[in-house]
């Protein structure tokens, strides 16, 4: 599948063609060509083996928002219970294509605007770290991108039932997060990137994400209710 570029945009074959980027240590990055995850395998950041022998989720999946003028556009998917997709990014998807460890994403058909989005993931080889990258090309002024990362930590063999950050079916809901979200105005193995870190009770890991144009805002929006088809199909 190296190399190959879409041949179909129908809904049906981009939410059955998957895609994987391994970065070597038993982590990787994950997902479908519809942008939607359909198995709890699926994500962005999952690290390689802890100590205990587990491999975590640690960035589900972004939310991904390009506000033009009054205009709202939404280049990410997801499937809630009861089969409802929103948002459906995936109606803006040109092509796409795989290649050695990097997929790509090019978006368009945002109304009348000569806009097209690439979006580029790549994972690094050897590296707990994954690279994700927008160009904005064409018409650009008066052009706003949000980005909403779904954060978690989560063994990948489970989902998350009662936890308001990343919980399929959950139900109890609280005011706050089970984890310290911390702002960096600078990060110290590179001065240029600007963000914010997560810090986990009981671990010492921490989860960073970083941008080098982007502004920090938190907001501490969850999300929930996530269905996925193909662990459903495996009765989970």
């Amino acid at each position: 599948m190296q190399n190959e570029i879409a041949k179909t945009m129908s809904l049906e074959s981009l939410v059955n063609r998957e895609w994987i980027l391994p970065n070597g240590l038993g982590g990787y990055a994950s997902g479908t060509f519809s942008g939607i995850n359909t198995r709890k395998y699926h994500g962005l950041l999952v690290g390689g083996f802890e100590p205990n022998g587990g491999r975590y989720m640690y960035l589900a999946h972004l939310e991904e928002r390009i506000f033009i003028g009054e205009h709202r556009f939404f280049i990410s998917a997801h499937k809630y219970l009861s089969d409802s997709i929103y948002p459906r990014g995936f109606i803006h998807l040109l092509d796409y294509g795989l290649k050695k460890q990097e997929v790509w994403f090019r978006f368009g058909k945002f109304r009348d605007y000569d806009l097209q989005v690439i979006k580029r993931i790549r994972s690094l080889p050897g590296k707990q770290q994954v690279l994700i990258s927008y160009e904005f090309v064409g018409q650009t002024d008066g052009v706003r991108f949000d980005l909403l990362p779904l954060v978690t930590r989560r063994n990948i063999h489970t989902v998350r039932r009662d936890a308001p950050y990343h919980s399929e079916r959950g139900a109890d809901w609280t005011s706050t997060l089970p984890f310290d979200v911390c702002r960096f105005l600078r990060h110290k193995s590179n001065p240029n990137l600007s963000g914010f870190s997560i810090k986990y009770p009981q671990i010492s890991s921490r989860l960073y994400i970083g941008s080098h144009e982007m502004v920090f805002n938190h907001q501490g929006e969850w999300y929930h209710d996530f269905q996925y088809d193909l662990e459903m199909q495996r009765g989970y």
